[in-house]
């Protein structure tokens, strides 16, 4: 005889499904130190994910503004992490609308 509380239950197994894929990207430990170096200094701490996926929306909205003009001149790298920093500031990533 079945147990109660088994009765009708189908139990879901692994992580839910996403419509994401996932990448592996090798990275230097320079690399890798600078970008959780980042994300423990976001409000809260982002996790090493979500920081990758935040640089990547940051930097593809800022290449995405004016794709066929070429900057007077080339930003420098505290520059382009100002720019990155603000747009993730902002709530502009994904994290931001749920995803």
């Amino acid at each position: 005889m079945k147990s109660i509380s088994n009765i009708g239950k189908k139990r879901g197994r692994g992580r839910p499904k996403t419509d994401a894929v996932p990448v592996l990207v090798r990275l230097q430990p320079t690399q890798l130190n600078a970008i959780d170096s980042w994300a423990g200094k976001q409000t809260p701490p982002a996790t090493r994910p979500k920081a990758i996926r935040g640089m990547i929306d940051a930097m593809l909205h800022i290449l995405a503004k004016d794709p066929g003009e070429k900057p007077a001149k080339k930003a420098s790298p505290s520059e382009r992490l100002k720019a990155a920093r603000a747009f993730v500031s902002a709530g502009a990533g994904p994290e931001a609308k749920g995803k």
